[in-house]
């Protein structure tokens, strides 16, 4: 902690800080509330870690209310159930959820990386937030809405989506070998 004193683990985080995550969570940040020296809430975790090799997060199939941010390379999250899952603009090469619950968003920020891979295998997500250009998004899931803004004009998607809505005023590049029910297009 910043002011170097020692605090219990709250019950929602024991199934995370263990020896198998010890190597994603090497220089995590966690934002939490104090109250009379007590961590009384959790309010975000990022992870990041600076080397080029991918690690994992498992979450030992535990329900986390906070937003999980990764700003880091070639991470693998898996086995848990998360409000929202953010991929920061510092995140490279790509992300791999598998048997995940995403109960609000999953957000894909636009980055310094423009080749990113979203693996999606075994999780559902409700929410799918693209800001990044040319992402490759594969899922073994089908994704109720994919929501692409204007910074990303170029993508590919292998996998089913229900609604898929695009805001932009040029052109938009889609590849792979996806399926979409809806999409709507909106534009100045």
């Amino acid at each position: 902690t910043d002011d170097d004193k020692a605090y219990e683990t709250p019950e929602q985080l024991k199934a995370l800080f263990t020896a198998e995550n010890a190597d994603i969570l090497n220089g995590a940040e966690l934002e939490v509330e104090i109250t009379n020296s007590k961590i009384t809430a959790i309010k975000k975790l990022t992870l990041v870690n600076n080397t080029s090799s991918t690690r994992t997060l498992d979450g030992a199939n535990a329900t986390y209310s906070f937003p999980i941010v990764v700003q880091m390379n070639n991470a693998i999250i898996k086995n848990l159930t998360a409000a929202t899952i953010i991929t920061g603009e510092d995140a490279t090469g790509g992300i791999t959820l598998q048997n995940v619950n995403v109960k609000e968003r999953f957000v894909v920020e636009d980055g310094y990386s423009r080749l990113f891979t979203v693996n999606l295998q075994k999780s559902s997500v409700n929410t799918t937030q693209l800001m990044r250009n040319r992402v490759t998004i594969t899922s073994t899931n089908k994704l109720p809405f994919l929501f692409v803004s204007e910074d990303a004009y170029e993508m590919t998607l292998n996998g089913a989506v229900g609604q898929l809505q695009y805001e932009r005023a040029g052109y938009f590049t889609l590849y792979g070998s996806g399926s979409i029910d809806q999409m709507n297009v909106y534009h100045d």
